[in-house]
Parts: structure tokens; sequence; C-alpha cells
């Protein structure tokens, strides 16, 4: 079950969508940023919001999907959702720039989306 102060931050993100995206509300739901703001995908990256890879999803674990871009050469993002729920394991997100939250969607219709499975990543300690 996620945490109280998650829920809280769920609900917060649920009030605005103008000028926000799934990666800045990832990010802000899991506290990895003080703000509900659009993070441009070019400027993300796990290790400078202290993020480590898990095997599989966990609570609150931030759920991404990305695919090392050659021409970059590195991972570039095309979505993010935290897990808010295993077994089935449910993602809360934001499809896209200005558009509504979601809650609590299967990880299995999501990736139907995307050409590349989901990681999961969780706060360095």
């Amino acid at each position: 079950m996620v945490s109280n102060s998650t829920k809280d931050k769920i609900r917060k993100a649920k009030k605005h969508y103008f000028g926000r995206n799934c990666i800045g509300t990832a990010l802000y739901i899991t506290k990895r940023q003080p703000h509900d703001v659009a993070i441009e995908p070019e400027d993300f990256d796990v290790n400078s919001f202290g993020l480590v890879e898990v095997h599989e999803p966990r609570i609150e674990a931030i759920a991404i999907w990305d695919y090392f871009s050659l021409m970059e050469i590195r991972r570039r993002v095309l979505h993010m959702g935290v897990v808010t729920h295993l077994n089935p394991t449910l993602v809360t997100h934001r499809p896209g720039y200005n558009r509504s939250l979601i809650e609590n969607e299967s990880i299995g219709d999501i990736s139907e989306g995307y050409p590349c499975p989901a990681r999961f990543y969780l706060p360095s300690r």
C-alpha cells in the first residue's frame, strides 16, 4: 500500500494538469522533486535524480519505459509512472503533456503503447 504522503502527492497532482507531464509528475509523486512541473525527456537522467534500478516492480517505484538511443548515446524516456499496487501491478501516471492524471492503470495496458517493457527504479539510499 502506498504511504499517506504519496497519496497526498497524488491527490495534489490530480488537481492540475497544464504545464505538467509524466516525467515531472512521477518525480513529484515519489518526492524526487519539490514541484509537479514538466521535465523534458532530454533533461532527465536516472543518476541526476538519485535513482537505482530494481529488477521487479515495488510499491512507489518509478516505472520507466525507455530505450537506448544510439544518436544520443544514452537512454531516452518514452513514459513514466509510479507503481501504486502489486498483484496486479497498477501504475498512476500522466499520459502526456497537459493531460489529467490516471490512477491505478494496469501496467500491461500502459505497456501496449510502447515498444519496450517498463524498468523500475527506487531512490538510492
